[in-house]
């Protein structure tokens, strides 16, 4: 798998995850004090991710980091 898919299928599985939490972008940015723009980039898997920011994110989703991972 290239560095480019599993930005990708991260992502994925970030977005997902806020779908099933019923949580939006904006909800997601203020609860870990990123930008929407951060949190939409990763989960499109644009941009490289940070592990504390997904570290954040995975909080407020109530999962453990190994589960987006």
């Amino acid at each position: 798998m290239t560095d480019k898919e599993f930005l990708k299928q991260l992502g994925l599985k970030l977005k997902c995850q806020r779908i099933m939490t019923e949580l939006t972008v904006k909800d997601v940015a203020e609860k870990t004090g990123l930008y929407a723009t951060t949190i939409l980039e990763m989960e499109k898997g644009a941009s490289n991710f940070h592990i504390l920011n997904l570290k954040r994110i995975a909080n407020v989703y109530g999962i453990e980091l190994k589960e987006v991972i």
